[in-house]
């Protein structure tokens, strides 16, 4: 069986090693995991957006699929198992070299990231579309226009005891299922007892499949980034709606509904606060900027916000995010605010003091503004080294993409901490 260390560990020796990952997807592949009933329709666009190839250094699927076809081709489908147990046996028997080794053996770590991890939390919990615990997906028009979300509900779930709900959003590109793989907030939940919901974001061009760089699913941030000549999408409307949607499911705890996100995600957070600080309790932005200038939140709404100080997608001081390797995103081209602007900018919202306390220890630095209206706060943590990566998590892409990871912290920790601190009347 191949943990997910040991897949993790293989995709960053390949990265390392090759620059990018192969084609690891075949069409018999693709016609057993169609047939199964326990996986959702879109497994396939959202594997798409998750491997596509893109610029530069990254990640380069749909080629050599012929290499692969002939693997899969001499290999029985049976080695493919359910989610919470093996996806090959051991007996599968690489025999072509060491280069051939590496690729097969990344491309059995890939499809254990692409197709089971994004819908199986980092725990071993089962996926489930009919109700009761484990994973969901549920679809709803807003506007005319269909949405999507997907929400973990941990086994202690009772209707009769409400429970916090966290919102995670995914980074530019991305997916909700990606964001839970990455993040890891499922596991999260079942250990913690909360809800936590991954909505999807609308593809730039809404017309045409998604894609990770050439039809990503962006958040309409308030940046005026994505959606030149076209009508941005009402994403604060489609939050809105799945928190009704979501309640009529599942009621949770109106006092505890807190949002977190990354990158892009992270920015979207922002705006869905400060156009709904009546239903958010607390926001946690990881790596993401504040585009517009907030008002007087009333009621407040505390903030934590992470970010690595070596981001070359979230740069400190500000300016064009480019990929660590020095090459630009041409998707998300637009100059960012210093890091340091969008969190006066909240702490001024929140009506906190200017001068913050800092704090420093094994290279992550803490400023707290506070106390602010209401007793609210700002938070804001830079860990030193830390490139455009989920704290403590995982990511699909290359360090010569996004920079180096850091186990200086785990964003899951600190965020969760910082939420249970923040409850609010419903």
């Amino acid at each position: 069986m191949i943990s997910n260390q040991e897949s993790g560990n293989t995709l960053k020796a390949f990265y390392e090693a090759e620059g990018e990952v192969r084609s690891i997807f075949s069409g018999k592949a693709a016609d057993y995991v169609r047939s199964r009933p326990d996986y959702p329709p879109a497994l396939f666009e959202t594997l798409k957006g998750l491997c596509p190839p893109a610029e530069g250094a990254a990640i380069a699927a749909y080629r050599d699929r012929s290499d692969v076809a002939k693997f899969f081709g001499s290999s029985r489908t049976e080695q493919f198992s359910d989610p919470t147990s093996s996806i090959f046996r051991q007996d599968i028997v690489m025999t072509e070299g060491k280069k051939k080794n590496m690729i097969w053996s990344v491309g059995i770590a890939f499809l254990f990231c692409c197709f089971l991890l994004p819908f199986t939390p980092q725990g071993s919990y089962s996926q489930n579309i009919r109700g009761g615990p484990g994973i969901q997906t549920f679809n709803l028009s807003v506007k005319g226009i269909e949405r999507s979300y997907l929400i973990y509900v941990p086994a202690s779930y009772n209707r009769q005891k409400p429970m916090p709900l966290v919102i995670m959003l995914h980074g530019g590109g991305g997916t909700g299922q990606a964001a839970m793989w990455e993040t890891g907030w499922a596991e999260k939940a079942e250990k913690e007892g909360f809800i936590a919901a991954f909505p999807n974001a609308k593809a730039a061009n809404p017309e045409k499949p998604s894609h990770f760089s050439r039809n990503p699913q962006l958040w309409n941030d308030g940046s005026d980034r994505f959606y030149p000549g076209q009508a941005a999408p009402d994403d604060v409307g489609f939050l809105a709606a799945m928190l009704d949607d979501l309640y009529a499911r599942y009621p949770y705890d109106k006092g505890r509904v807190f949002i977190t996100g990354f990158s892009n995600g992270a920015s979207m957070s922002f705006l869905a606060a400060a156009k709904m600080p009546d239903r958010i309790a607390a926001i946690a932005p990881v790596a993401g900027a504040l585009w517009f200038d907030p008002p007087i939140l009333k009621p407040p709404v505390p903030l934590c916000y992470i970010t690595g100080t070596a981001d070359p997608l979230n740069i400190i001081e500000g300016g064009v995010p480019r990929l660590a390797s020095g090459g630009s995103d041409r998707v998300r081209a637009k100059a960012k605010p210093p890091v340091k602007d969008s969190i006066l900018k909240w702490a001024k919202a929140l009506e906190c003091p200017e001068a913050p306390k800092i704090s420093e220890e094994n290279g992550v630095r803490t400023e707290t503004y506070s106390p602010g209206q209401e007793g609210s706060e700002v938070v804001y943590i830079a860990v030193e080294g830390l490139g455009h990566i989920w704290p403590g998590g995982r990511s699909l892409l290359p360090e010569s993409m996004v920079g180096k990871t850091s186990k200086k912290i785990k964003a899951n920790e600190v965020i969760w901490d910082f939420f249970k601190k923040h409850k609010r009347s419903p």
